[in-house]
């Protein structure tokens, strides 16, 4: 029996993703601002399995595999590819000088999911007011 092995293929992983989406802006008044959007994002995942002596347990009174990272097993292998459509709005209101009004709403369809639809909705106000003191 030669030396121990130092070295090993413990596997892998690659992730890839592409979004395009599209948006429109437009100030109604100068107090009224409404933007939209769509956005399309598709994802590719892997996990790629290592060699088994990465993994492999010969001698059950030591450690498993490789030290460290016991490295991706057959078991593990992934191969995930999703879709996800997205719709989005905000509308937002100067109330007065000092106050804003906002509302974004957005609603996500991803294509692995039992229940599909994701609706995110996000009221803000936003109150701006300067005190200044004499300390100047």
């Amino acid at each position: 029996m030669g030396p121990a092995q130092t070295h090993f293929d413990d596997g892998g992983f690659s992730f890839f993703q592409n979004t395009t989406n599209f948006n429109l802006s437009k100030e109604f008044t100068k107090k009224f601002n409404l933007g939209v959007g769509a956005e399309f994002r598709y994802e590719d995942y892997k996990i790629f399995a290592g060699e088994p002596g990465s993994y492999t347990n010969y001698d059950p009174d030591k450690a498993t595999g490789a030290q460290g990272f016991p490295g991706y097993q057959p078991n593990d292998v992934v191969n995930a590819q999703r879709r996800v459509w997205g719709a989005y709005a905000d509308a937002e209101i100067d109330v007065t000088t000092d106050w804003l009004v906002n509302l974004a709403a957005r609603v996500e369809n991803y294509s692995d999911l039992v229940l599909p639809t994701i609706i995110n909705w996000r009221p803000a106000t936003k109150h701006r007011k300067i005190l200044i003191s004499g300390l100047l």
